[in-house]
Parts: structure tokens; C-alpha cells; sequence
């Protein structure tokens, strides 16, 4: 099986955006011992709790600190982007750092309506043009021509010996629907929609269509992680998650807070009761109960390839879980 990472760069509570940048290269260069096949960065706008604005820039930082893992994204969210200049930067990207590369891709805007408003820039080619901008996206990066016929001698460069490999990232069947339809790998959010990720993968797998850029389906399954000594200390280094979810639910744009400042603040009845969703989605305990877990998810949802994401407020603890991970199951 194949273990990969997403790494969403979160901003520690009384960190300094830098920091994620620093630790995701310690981390890439540890998860590339550890046995991880590839490590993806996310893309959020406007916000001041992650640093993770530009996954293309991130990608050629870390390539450049790695030797062999794949590297990309997960993903530009391409309803605020041009199809034409996501296919440029990550053609320039695999010629640099050829047979590496990843373009993972998403639905979502990952920012506020004014916010998306000034990456579109009076573009009228907005979400609601996702699947043309796919479309387009595919012509431009594997080299065949547009549909535009204004655009018929439009030549994505620089020309490549290596196309990067295009994913799909979703957390539902809309998503999943579109990979299929559209020949590309799927990468399925369990950390987000933990409930449906088996059926909606054999969908996947029953209605896809080959493309030039994929002959068959391939998929993997997205899990957030945390793997400590024991069950007991794994759930307490939940709760940074759990804070964190309770002052988005709040509407604020919180930085991730340490372990101590949750105990202190702790939870009411009413919020661990909307919690009891998210903390669903989260794989937490010892390195035998997350390894057993882990091989059910894999067996049922069919895939050899788990995406794991873990975010811990101290890194030495985040490191230790995505060694332990890689320990149990590799």
C-alpha cells in the first residue's frame, strides 16, 4: 500500500506564518525516509490559519528539499483560477522536477465571497464554470487542443516529457461524479464526509471514462489522523482539532491552539455535541488501533493509497504521529 500526506500548513497559536513553511520541509524530508509516496499542500485564501495561499510555491520549495517523493498539490481550487496559467505553472514545475509532480484539484473556493470576488477580478468564469475550466485544464496540461476555437494555437509551455498527474479532490458524489466523467483520479475527503466514501467511490470506479491522461480509475481516501502511545493521550491532542472547529463554528479565523489552552477552556454539553461529526472523521488512538483502523478504511473503500493528515499544535508530537503511522502500516 501507499501512504501519502496532505498537509493543510496550519499556523500554531502564537506562531508566525513562516512556520509551517519550515516545518512542512523538516517534514517532507522525514516523511520521504519514512517510506511516504507523496505530500500535498492545501490552498485556503484570506485567512490567517493556515499559510496556504499558494500550493504551487510550497510544491517547488519542497521538491527542491526532496529527492524522489511526489510532490503537488491537494489542490488549487480551480473555480477562482485560470485553466491556462494552473497548466503553465505546474508544466514548469515538472520540468524542473520531472516524473514528481502532482495537480490536485478542487471545487470548492476556499475563501469568503469578497475574497473570491478579487481572485476572479471581474472574470465572469466563476464556480458555476468548474467543469469547462476541467476541461480546458486537461487540453492545456496534456498538451491536446481546446475546445475554445479561439484558442486552437494556445500552447501551454514549457513543452514536457512528463505530464503531472491530475486529481480530482472531493468529499462527495458531485465531485466524485466529475472525476469519473471526466477520465481523472479521485481523492475522497473522509476527513470531511467520513459516511458515504465507499459507495461513492465504486460509483466512481463503475461510471469512469478513460481519458488521455488516465486509462483506468484510480482513487485514494483522504483520513485525518492521530496516532500517540495510547488512545488517551491521542484523544487529548484531539481537542486542538475539536477548539479549533468550535471557533470556526463561531465565525472566527482561528489560529490552532495548544492542548493546554483547550483543557483549560474545555467544552460545554452543547458543543461536543456538534462535535460529535468531526470527531467521526478523525482516526485517533495507539499504533495498533490507528493501524487496524486504517486497513478497514482501505479494505472498504477499496484503494492502496491513504492520504493522511494530521494536525497537532506541537510538531515534534505531529512528526512522531506520521512516523508511527508509517511504522505500523509499511
Amino acid at each position: 500500500m501507499k501512504l501519502s500526506i496532505l498537509d493543510q500548513l496550519p499556523i500554531r497559536e502564537g506562531g508566525h506564518p513562516k512556520q509551517p513553511i519550515d516545518d512542512a520541509i523538516e517534514l517532507a524530508k522525514c516523511a520521504e525516509q519514512w517510506g511516504y509516496y507523496r505530500y500535498w499542500t492545501a490552498q485556503f485564501h484570506g485567512t490567517v490559519s493556515f499559510t496556504s495561499a499558494a500550493p504551487e510555491l510550497v510544491a517547488c520549495r519542497l521538491a527542491a528539499e526532496t529527492e524522489k517523493m511526489r510532490i503537488g498539490s491537494g489542490g488549487i481550487l480551480l473555480s477562482g483560477f485560470s485553466p491556462y496559467a494552473v497548466a503553465e505553472q505546474f508544466r514548469m514545475l515538472e520540468t524542473m522536477f520531472p516524473g514528481r509532480i502532482d495537480l490536485g484539484i478542487g471545487r470548492t473556493t476556499g475563501a469568503d465571497g469578497p475574497t473570491f470576488e478579487a481572485l476572479l477580478y471581474g472574470s465572469d468564469k466563476g464556480q458555476d464554470h468548474f467543469v469547462e475550466k476541467v476541461e480546458d485544464l486537461k487540453s492545456f496540461i496534456g498538451g491536446s487542443a481546446p475546445q475554445n476555437p479561439a484558442w486552437q494555437n494556445v500552447k501551454a509551455t514549457p513543452v514536457v516529457d512528463h505530464t503531472p498527474e491530475v486529481w480530482l479532490l472531493g468529499s462527495g458524489e458531485t465531485s466524485a461524479a466529475h472525476a469519473a466523467e471526466q477520465g481523472l483520479a479521485l481523492s475522497f475527503a473522509h476527513f470531511i464526509n467520513p459516511y458515504v466514501y465507499a459507495d461513492v467511490l465504486e460509483n466512481y470506479r463503475n461510471n469512469f471514462k478513460p481519458s488521455a491522461l488516465l486509462a483506468e480509475p484510480k482513487a485514494s481516501l483522504a483520513v485525518y489522523v492521530i496516532c500517540c502511545d495510547t488512545e488517551e493521550e491521542a484523544i487529548r491532542q484531539r481537542s486542538s482539532r475539536d477548539l479549533w472547529w468550535i471557533e470556526v463554528f463561531q465565525g472566527m479565523d482561528p489560529p490552532y491552539r495548544s492542548v493546554e489552552t483547550v483543557l483549560e477552556r474545555g467544552f460545554s454539553a452543547e458543543e461536543n455535541e456538534r462535535l460529535a461529526q468531526k470527531r467521526d472523521a478523525v482516526i485517533a488512538g495507539s499504533p495498533e488501533q490507528v493501524r487496524d483502523r486504517l486497513l478497514e478504511l482501505k479494505e472498504k473503500a477499496g484503494v492502496d493509497e491513504l492520504v493522511i493528515q494530521t494536525m497537532l499544535w506541537d510538531f515534534e508530537d505531529r512528526k512522531r504521529s506520521f512516523e508511527k503511522v508509517a511504522k505500523a502500516l509499511l
